[in-house]
């Protein structure tokens, strides 16, 4: 592995929170600089105020469908009883993430509930442009008793920024090198804050360099 290493092209970020990716035959060897403009959020739903708990559960309010990421689930039961909003979370979670198309296309939720708002939330586990929730079927008393309705809630950003100081390619969390010797080069950036984030290195492997002395 230690050989392999010498021959593969590599690079290393200087931000621990920004991780490199990989790159194409159009970068170039160097270091550049790494400016973030956005960090890429994710696609949400947040329900109307509804009381503390505990919530009754029953054939009036039992039933939703929903989109994550543009996928349709279908139509899912929840268990009929009374919850406290702690255990309606997990079974909301439950239902949502065990639904198999969900499942074959990797799109999933984390189910909140504020405390000081009384509003239940979903969030995408996914990242960018492409991350959203949409109710699309709901039962007929759900509004009034959880909170939430047909409806889209907030869609995620990608990332956006600056790799070598020419613009980048966002997508979801990944910032992709789209001019210069930056081209292709792609990190990913995983928190911190907007502004300056140190560099991304890239050097071409032994192989490489060994092919262009004898050409």
């Amino acid at each position: 592995q230690g050989v392999a290493g010498l021959f593969a092209s590599a690079g290393r970020t200087s931000d621990s929170q920004i991780s490199y990716v990989g790159s194409t035959s159009e970068s170039r060897v160097g270091e550049y600089a790494i400016a973030v403009n956005q960090l890429a959020t994710q696609g949400s739903y947040t329900g109307a105020a509804v009381g503390a708990g505990p919530f009754a559960i029953d054939t009036n309010n039992n039933t939703f469908a929903l989109k994550v990421n543009g996928t349709q689930s279908s139509t899912l039961t929840l268990t009929a009883g009374s919850y406290t909003s702690s255990a309606l979370i997990a079974e909301l979670q439950s239902q949502i993430n065990g639904d198999s198309t969900l499942q074959t296309a990797s799109a999933s939720i984390s189910v909140g509930f504020s405390a000081t708002t009384n509003m239940f939330s979903f969030t995408s586990n996914s990242y960018g442009a492409n991350s959203t929730v949409e109710f699309t079927a709901v039962g007929t008393t759900t509004q009034a008793t959880l909170g939430f309705s047909v409806g889209v809630g907030t869609t995620g950003l990608d990332a956006a920024g600056t790799i070598g100081g020419e613009t980048a390619t966002g997508s979801g969390r990944k910032l992709t090198g789209a001019s210069g010797g930056a081209t292709g080069i792609s990190v990913e950036v995983l928190g911190g804050a907007a502004g300056d984030r140190g560099t991304v290195s890239y050097s071409d492997g032994l192989s490489a360099r060994l092919n262009t002395l004898l050409t």
